[in-house]
């Protein structure tokens, strides 16, 4: 008898559970990874997906003059073939010194290796940016695979037009570069 009523109990308890939850309204819940702009979170979804092939159609490559200097960071690198001046496509790059990432390369980079997305938000006018490394409008920030480094990705218009590689972890984002977090940073203790 007392079993029985135990079990009684029981299923009406998850009765009562089940149309409670059922009241719920899980249309206003976001993932961790939306920012609420279609752009970026195409981008994210890109990105963690691990599909290069998908990832050039969201990359803006600048156009700048190639140089032949020794110097880090500067414009692109002439190859042997071009003159001084000649008008390059190419990602550029910021991580210890400055580079590119040629259009004409694309095919044998090794692409963007993460894992997570770490945070998003509106770059502030104080962030780096110049005539060939310029800054987005919008910064997203992943956890590189290896859990030591990170990724930026600076994003205008619907477009990747710098990448960022840091080497701290978690991610060090300078608050003078935020305008405001579309995703706050997330806890990246490994």
């Amino acid at each position: 008898m007392l079993i029985t009523k135990k079990i009684n109990r029981l299923a009406i308890f998850m009765v009562i559970a089940a149309v409670i939850l059922s009241a719920c309204d899980a249309s206003n819940a976001t993932s961790t990874n939306s920012t609420g702009t279609a752009e970026l979170d195409n981008i994210i979804d890109i990105v963690l997906r691990g599909d290069k092939d998908e990832l050039k159609s969201v990359i803006e490559f600048n156009q700048a003059p190639c140089a032949f200097n020794e110097a880090l960071g500067g414009p692109p690198q002439c190859l042997d073939n071009e003159t001084a001046g000649t008008v390059v496509e190419a990602l550029p790059i910021l991580d210890s010194e400055g580079h590119f990432l040629r259009k004409s390369d694309f095919e044998s980079w090794d692409g963007i290796d993460v894992s997570a997305l770490y945070a998003v938000y509106e770059v502030s006018d104080a962030a780096y940016s110049d005539e060939i490394y310029p800054a987005g409008t919008y910064a997203l920030v992943f956890i590189n695979k290896d859990q030591t480094s990170s990724t930026t990705l600076q994003v205008d218009q619907g477009k990747i037009v710098r990448i960022d590689y840091g080497y701290n972890f978690p991610p060090a984002i300078r608050e003078e570069e935020v305008v405001r977090y579309l995703v706050l940073p997330v806890d990246a203790t490994p």
